[in-house]
């Protein structure tokens, strides 16, 4: 536990292992795919759309946001715990994406899991001090006709389950179904929500786990140490974008320094819709979301500095106010931000829709990617 003897893991920066390991996850371009259409005619569609437009990776939640492993796992512990909903086969996935020359990256929700929260009677959630039971965050459920009737009682929803990030068995749970994907051919591990919980009452939180010294970037290291480990094939990390201009180690336990030490890719959610609306108010929204992406990319890479590649997340989606941009604006607004990345020192980006709709994609997106080496 002591993080001299961890840093003491850390490769050096010309490690030929680090070096091929950043080979060969530079230079990715692609879109995020959901286990749900990862298989049959919306697999072909999704690799015929990366093709059409140049690009050349997928990433594909292999462990999504509610816990499930969903592609078949020959894991014993993830059937135990009724955590495996098999969506796709992840051997033919591999075969028709490494056919095309495609990249494949499995994604893998980390603290972030209903599964692991319910097993063992709640052994591994986060805890509520207060009420010694397991900690939700429970949002209000607002009426359809968003008209509240005093009569009726208020309903609330728990949309998240936390694991405790401290815990010993969460990491080693995470990283067995990392490692099997990387033997079963998997180009790349991505770990989203390698975090804290950011929302709700925190201070009501007790981490059991957490042992004397430790604070929450130690928790994620920790982590990060064993992952590197096992792990011998690139390593990429999803990151709240405003991390670059901010320190959040203290908050969420995300620290850009840290990660890249262990990561060979950093990726940084750089959505505009999720800054304030007074963050870089000067320019017009459009424009604004060319110079986020620009200016946190360059911050990135100055902060990780040849450790690690920095490859964002490119806001494929419209939310809140956006939802009324018409055609031409969220066009713009798209290509804005990627022409913001391929203007910095970066080494590739992702689109992200949830639902997989890239409808914000109006025009081939090759004449932007043929000023960038796409490397296979």
């Amino acid at each position: 536990w002591q993080l001299a003897e961890r840093r003491l893991k850390v490769p050096s920066r010309e490690d030929p292992f680090l070096r091929e390991r950043l080979r060969r996850a530079s230079g990715k371009f692609g879109i995020y795919l959901s286990s749900f259409r990862a298989s049959g005619d919306d697999l072909e569609r999704h690799l015929g759309f990366i093709r059409e437009h140049g690009l050349n990776s997928l990433v594909v939640d292999c462990k999504d946001d509610f816990g499930y492993v969903t592609y078949d796992t020959n894991l014993e512990l993830p059937k135990k715990a009724g955590a495996v909903e098999k969506r796709f086969r992840l051997d033919e996935l591999l075969r028709r994406a490494h056919e095309k020359g495609i990249y494949v990256i499995g994604r893998v929700v980390v603290f972030k899991d209903k599964q692991l929260y319910h097993y063992e009677n709640y052994k591994h959630a986060v805890w509520n001090a207060q009420t010694n039971q397991p900690w939700r965050n429970l949002v209000k459920v607002e009426p359809e006709n968003g008209q509240s009737d005093p009569a009726v009682e208020p309903r609330y929803l728990q949309r998240e389950y936390w694991v405790d990030p401290y815990d010993p068995f969460a990491w080693s749970y995470n990283i067995a179904i990392a490692a099997e994907l990387q033997s079963r051919g998997v180009d790349e591990i991505q770990f989203d929500y390698i975090r804290f919980p950011s929302d709700g009452n925190l201070s009501a939180i007790r981490y059991r786990y957490r042992r004397e010294g430790m604070d929450l970037i130690d928790a994620l290291e920790s982590f990060l140490v064993l992952a590197r480990q096992s792990i011998h094939i690139p390593i990429s990390a999803d990151l709240y974008g405003y991390s670059t201009w901010h320190r959040m180690g203290n908050w969420i336990g995300q620290s850009v320094e840290m990660v890249a030490d262990y990561a060979d890719v950093i990726c940084p959610m750089y959505y505009p819709s999720h800054f304030p609306r007074d963050f870089i108010k000067e320019e017009p929204y459009l424009e604004r979301a060319r110079t986020i992406y620009l200016e946190g990319t360059t911050r990135a890479d100055s902060i990780v500095s040849g450790r690690s590649l920095v490859r964002p997340y490119i806001q494929s989606f419209l939310i809140g106010g956006e939802l009324a941009m018409g055609i031409p604006e969220y066009a713009a607004y798209l290509l804005n931000q990627i022409q913001g990345t391929l203007d910095a020192p970066s080494s590739g980006f992702t689109l992200w829709n949830a639902s997989n709709r890239y409808y914000m994609v109006t025009t081939s997106l090759k004449p932007l990617l043929s000023q960038t080496e796409l490397k296979p």
